[in-house]
């Protein structure tokens, strides 16, 4: 299983955290998925259903960070992420998800969860 459908730095809104001033507009994520499928048939016939769509799963994983998850942590946010990039098919076999929180911490760019799933 060394294929991989990557799409990396997915900009989404969402409304997470544990503090009551974190929930009060959505705040940007960053994901970034490795999706591990194998492409040699797509590659041999240009049918990309062959494969993983990664323009599904972008919108996927987009619908999902929007939507009312009513989640707090960002692993628990990682979670659902890894399941719904893994729904798009059954082709997609193991996801590696990293979901990154901007401006999180004030003297760090960022703040990550990386996670792999099958």
């Amino acid at each position: 299983m060394s294929d991989k459908i990557i799409f990396h730095n997915l900009q989404v809104r969402t409304v997470l955290g544990n503090d009551g001033w974190e929930r009060n507009k959505p705040q940007p994520l960053l994901i970034t998925a490795e999706i591990y499928t194998s492409i040699v048939s797509a590659g041999k016939t240009d049918k990309v259903y062959e494969s993983v769509h990664y323009g599904v799963a972008c919108k996927k994983a987009t619908a999902f960070a929007e939507s009312d998850h009513g989640l707090q942590s960002l692993e628990a946010f990682a979670e659902g992420v890894a399941a719904v990039c893994l729904g798009v098919t059954e082709r997609a076999l193991a996801v590696h998800i990293v979901v990154r929180k901007p401006r999180a911490l004030l003297h760090a760019e960022y703040v990550s969860i990386d996670i792999f799933r099958t």
